[in-house]
């Protein structure tokens, strides 16, 4: 009897590891959003490109998604037109990004990762915006809209998703 029960709990054990990881790696998170505290549950999402984010799936949707004939990563708001797209680009081609444009730029000395702002510019009442992410000699190419109403709160959920991105290191996947 004893064992038949053992045998029970570690098939429940095993189905609920199974469900757990079926739905991915979660964290809590606390933000301040419009002055007040709120706590979120964040899901992290693990790009086959090589990079990972984390995103309150309560709020917001990971996808893949076709742009200009590229295979890249939708981000958007549930309950509306906002999204962001994201993808890995070369150097270069971030060379050629910001040629000619006035940006800014942000350096954190500890990681190394360097932030471009690249644009972000209001048309009637949709901000679009064009970010980049440099980091382990990868660029992740962030662009998207968010609306005028919305700018408060879908901003931030975009800003917080670039945060969190990890580029994975050439070293970490050569090795894989």
């Amino acid at each position: 009897m004893k064992k038949s029960a053992f045998q029970f709990f570690l098939s429940l054990l095993c189905l609920l590891l199974m469900v757990t990881c079926a739905f991915g790696e979660t964290r809590e998170s606390v933000i301040w959003l419009e002055g007040m505290e709120e706590t979120i549950i964040e899901t992290k999402f693990e790009s086959p490109e090589g990079f990972s984010f984390w995103y309150d799936a309560d709020l917001m949707e990971a996808d893949f998604a076709t742009a200009d004939e590229t295979e890249r990563i939708r981000v958007s708001n549930i309950d509306s037109d906002d999204f962001m797209l994201l993808s890995l680009i070369s150097q270069e081609e971030a060379d050629e990004l910001i040629r000619d444009r006035e940006v800014e730029t942000a350096h954190d000395p500890e990681t190394g990762r360097v932030t471009t702002e690249v644009y972000c510019e209001l048309e009637n009442t949709t901000f679009h915006f064009l970010t980049l992410v440099s980091e382990n000699g990868k660029v992740l190419r962030a662009e998207g809209v968010y609306s005028m109403e919305a700018a408060e709160g879908n901003a931030k959920y975009f800003r917080r998703i670039l945060d969190s991105a990890v580029l994975a290191d050439p070293a970490d996947q050569a090795a894989e």
